[in-house]
């Protein structure tokens, strides 16, 4: 720490910089179209895909009533979970949803209580177990790309980071939705 001569300050940064090495040790990096024009690097964001196990389905709404929603692509459920919905909204707002849980493959979710849907078809979401849907995460850089493409890579996002100086710094838990076939075996 080159020109740092506050021993309190040096402490506050060396906390900083450990919490840095825990939570941030995976980078995401992904192509994506124009939508990338609505961030800069430092943004905070949210992702969901199927790769790197965020969330379990994503795609487009396609018809809308104030209980239930018809979304294009499948989304999985089994009995004994909890899971929710995230709708990207056309102005840009994210709201959060809980669902019924209804074991299988399914296109037509309905709302567990709460506020009735106010999203439109065509309207992007996001599916997957409640509290693992997205992952909160700051973009590292933008690589623009032809035809207004760009690959993005963002770093996990954690308010622990900013506050590592205060006390004993959480365990990093990775915010990944594993399916069945990728859990380990019960030991014998």
């Amino acid at each position: 720490l080159f020109g740092v001569t506050n021993s309190d300050h040096v402490w506050k940064l060396g906390r900083y910089y450990l919490a840095i090495g825990s939570y941030r040790q995976h980078q995401y990096t992904f192509e994506t179209d124009f939508t990338h024009l609505v961030c800069t690097r430092g943004d905070r964001v949210k992702i969901q895909h199927d790769v790197p196990l965020i969330g379990l389905s994503s795609g487009r709404l396609v018809s809308v009533t104030s209980d239930e929603l018809v979304v294009d692509e499948e989304c999985p459920m089994e009995t004994g979970t909890s899971y929710s919905i995230q709708i990207r909204k056309s102005d840009g707002t994210i709201t959060t949803w809980n669902l019924v849980t209804v074991n299988g493959n399914q296109k037509t979710l309905q709302r567990s209580g709460g506020t009735p849907f106010d999203c439109a078809a065509g309207d992007l979401f996001a599916f997957g177990e409640a509290g693992t849907v997205t992952l909160e995460a700051l973009v590292h850089s933008i690589e623009y790309l032809a035809d207004i493409a760009a690959r993005i890579t963002c770093i996990p996002y954690s308010e622990d980071v900013y506050t590592a100086d205060s006390g004993a710094i959480p365990a990093y838990t990775p915010q990944m939705t594993l399916p069945d076939s990728l859990l380990p075996p019960t030991p014998p």
